[in-house]
């Protein structure tokens, strides 16, 4: 795994919008307007194209780690391979956080609140309203006289709304947009789901060009970005923002999403090797600060074996895994 040279030359701002746009793009992918949009972005200035590389490069070198585990670290063997696993592993190991150490996080870069692996903050706005970032989440604010709008670029937060029916408060994720006027809830964001949760009030949810979806209290709205399926079901109102007790309270979640909410906790690399023990519903609650036991619990009724070969590499493996999904 080789790391692309780092053009010095490149202002941070232009990471951060080359990532912005890959986000965007990849929550959006038939969204027209936004193709344009990015269209024009590259053409306004040589050096975008550039950032836009650099950030693939990254993405690119990410995925990498899921490559190699799919042909290094198949499921621990009997003697005489354990050795020959265990190097692979320590090397695999070294690459993944080498990428992780090394490569920012682009995300995250800019915002105006954010917290790191493991982290929560607790932001107080003007108008009176609380967000609470979960780990490894980021958002960006604007409040003012006229206005109450907010970005969530990556993680989950939760948000308890002062009320005020002249300035409605606004959340966009990607293509999401969720606007109340006062409550409490939750947004969520990974690469696999959008999800809305209502512990107080109601809220108007709106996703690209479809109808806009009311939610009520105990209410929770998860929305399928490879499919684009929403489905809507009943939580317990105790469980929306569980993560602030250090617990993750999931009911019918896909695994994939759970696993990448554990991931945000855990300082270290999770890699999940076989993408169809992902599409999995579980239901239960998983203890945030230790990952190995949340991940076994979360993973063992399938079938599926949790390795840990450091404190910092933790591989999932499906001891019996179906075809890939197209």
């Amino acid at each position: 795994m080789t790391m692309p040279p780092l053009d010095d030359a490149l202002p941070e701002a232009l990471l951060q919008a080359a990532a912005e746009w890959h986000f965007r793009l990849r929550a959006a992918p038939q969204n027209e307007a936004l193709q344009v949009g990015f269209d024009a972005w590259l053409a306004e200035d040589a050096r975008h194209a550039d950032a836009w590389l650099l950030a693939q490069r990254g993405w690119s070198l990410a995925a990498e780690c899921d490559a190699m585990a799919i042909s290094v670290l198949a499921p621990p063997q009997p003697e005489p391979r354990r050795m020959t696993r265990s190097l692979a592993a320590m090397a695999l190991l070294a690459a993944c956080l080498g990428l992780a150490l090394i490569w920012p996080d682009f995300t995250g870069f800019g915002a105006d609140y954010s917290t790191g692996t493991g982290q929560s903050r607790d932001v107080a706005l003007s108008d009176g309203s609380t967000i609470v970032l979960d780990a490894s989440s980021a958002v960006d604010a604007a409040v003012d006289a006229a206005r109450r709008n907010i970005t969530l670029r990556r993680g989950e937060a939760h948000f308890a709304v002062t009320p005020d029916a002249a300035r409605p408060f606004v959340v966009r994720a990607g293509d999401l947009t969720v606007t109340v006027t006062g409550t409490a809830f939750t947004v969520g964001m990974t690469e696999r789901s959008y999800t809305v949760a209502v512990a107080e009030g109601a809220v108007t949810v709106r996703h690209g060009m479809h109808d806009a979806v009311a939610l009520s209290p105990g209410e929770r709205l998860e929305i399928d970005l490879k499919s684009g399926a929403a489905h809507i079901d009943a939580i317990d109102r105790a469980a929306i923002a569980a993560w602030r007790s250090g617990r993750l309270a999931v009911q019918d979640a896909a695994l994939g999403d759970v696993v990448s909410a554990i991931r945000r906790h855990h300082r270290g690399v999770i890699l999940t090797p076989d993408a169809n023990l992902l599409d999995h519903k579980v239901t239960g609650v998983f203890d945030l600060r230790d990952a190995p036991r949340a991940l076994q619990a979360l993973a063992g009724p399938y079938g599926a074996r949790v390795v840990q070969y450091s404190p910092y590499l933790i591989v999932l493996y499906d001891i019996n895994p179906s075809p890939r999904k197209n």
